[in-house]
């Protein structure tokens, strides 16, 4: 049996404090979860939430050679797949064929020294880039909008349908104001979410904001494990997982020099469907907990590791990125010097 290796990308802490533009809704109950219980199990086989998977294997080209990836996007007829080394974004066709990139790191008028994260705009056609500026480009590489932030987004932007962006800074702990929106010239509109300052912990790696059905969706820092909902002009929490046993909040009132404490399970991966919730919660002397949860039976399943049971190949590298009620992943080619194979999961209804 092939098992996951999880790549580890740690989470980060805050409280919501919506501005006065925002509606605010919430639950009357949170979901309580145990990752001690007798409930967690050795293993978690991907049939109990995956209906079937695609593996798709990228074109390897001179000009296209990819170590790794950090991000994929995945459209109609397109596989936008962003380099785990932030210097290049690359288009495939639906079947993994090469197509084109867009490479314009640099420090000068329509270039980024790196890209942190990238969004893809089905309606207005463009793709976003983000890092210490946000660019818009054209799906041939023709830049059409750019501003400088004045700081990074750490891991997230969502363009809106009126050109307005939406920005998550919620790795940055010196930044209190961490899930804004901005107009197409980078002015902020209003805040949609604080963190509490009294927290520090190291950023995430992972994508932060995720398109589910008609919202944004975007979980709290560990300490509170909410996941809140966005959706024009109305900000509701959409889930609240009470994750036992609970970490030591005192620890973390100042930045630690470290992950955070050995015993502490902290949240290392979260992706959301339109059906399935995936978080993945890391304690380096308990070792992984992997909480899969349903969100129409309210049901989920607690595990130490993911067993691929589809197709038996070994996909270590999940990545934040979902379509619809797919999550998708990649893995190492077994053809030496070969770009990597993306996994399209195609999740149970």
């Amino acid at each position: 049996m092939k098992f996951i290796q999880v790549l580890l990308i740690l989470g980060v802490w805050g409280s919501l404090n919506a501005c006065q533009h925002t509606k605010k809704e919430s639950l009357s109950q949170s979901i309580q979860i145990d990752l001690e219980s007798e409930q967690v199990q050795d293993s978690l086989a991907f049939s109990l939430f995956v209906d079937s998977m695609t593996s798709i294997p990228l074109e390897t080209t001179d000009d296209c050679l990819l170590d790794g990836i950090r991000d994929v996007i995945i459209e109609d007829t397109l596989l936008i797949v962003l380099s785990d080394d932030r210097d290049a974004v690359y288009f495939f066709n639906r079947q993994g064929k090469y197509l084109r990139k867009i490479a314009r790191r640099g420090n000068g008028p329509g270039e980024y020294s790196f890209i942190v994260q990238m969004h893809y705009n089905k309606d207005r056609k463009s793709l976003s880039l983000v890092g210490p500026k946000v660019m818009e480009f054209d799906l041939y590489g023709n830049l059409k909008n750019e501003f400088d932030l004045g700081y990074y987004a750490m891991n997230s932007v969502y363009q809106e349908e009126n050109g307005n962006y939406i920005l998550s800074r919620l790795g940055r702990t010196d930044l209190s104001e961490c899930v804004i929106q901005v107009d197409s010239t980078g002015k902020k509109i209003q805040t949609l979410y604080t963190r509490n300052p009294n927290y520090k912990i190291r950023s995430s790696l992972g994508q932060e904001l995720l398109k589910v059905g008609n919202e944004i969706h975007f979980i709290t820092p560990q300490i509170e494990n909410k996941i809140y909902a966005w959706n024009q002009d109305t900000l509701r929490l959409a889930y609240d997982f009470d994750i036992r046993p609970e970490i030591s909040k005192d620890h973390y009132t100042q930045a630690p020099n470290d992950w955070g404490l050995k015993e502490d399970y902290l949240r290392t991966i979260y992706q959301e469907s339109e059906k399935w919730i995936l978080l993945c919660y890391w304690s380096e002397t308990k070792s992984t907990r992997f909480l899969v949860y349903n969100k129409e039976t309210n049901q989920y399943f607690l595990g130490k590791k993911l067993w691929n049971d589809i197709d038996g190949t070994e996909s270590p590298y999940f990545l934040s990125a979902s379509s619809g009620n797919t999550f998708t992943n990649y893995r190492k080619s077994t053809e030496e010097d070969a770009n990597p194979v993306i996994q399209i999961l195609h999740l149970k209804h």
